[in-house]
Formats: structure tokens, sequence, C-alpha cells
């Protein structure tokens, strides 16, 4: 059964660097250099809010 404590807020980042908020379950959730990685082969990622930002420049660079 889900409850609401499998689900976290986080930020959809997308290949072009367009961020959007939500929520989604924790266990999909990035580590910021994963993300970074996962970026380039998925073209979307689900990092935690406090994230966002060091992933989105990080994938600038």
């Amino acid at each position: 059964m889900k409850t609401s404590s499998d689900y976290a807020p986080c930020v959809r980042i997308d290949a072009n660097g367009n961020m959007r908020r939500g929520n989604v379950k924790a266990a999909l959730l990035l580590q910021p250099d994963a993300a970074r990685a996962a970026l380039v082969e998925r073209g979307v990622v689900y990092v935690r809010v406090e994230d966002a930002e060091a992933v989105r420049r990080g994938a600038e660079s």
C-alpha cells in the first residue's frame, strides 16, 4: 500500500534546464552527481528541492 511518506518533494529537471516542482516516489530521487550523469542519458531527472540549482548549473557547464 502506498502512503504519503513514500513520496517526497522534488524538482524535475529536463535536458533543456527547465525545472518543475512536484512530488515523486522518494526512491526515484537522485543525488546531484548521479543526476548530472543521468540527465545526459535519460533527458530528465528528479532531485531534492535543495539540490536542483546545483544540478542544473552543473548540467549547463
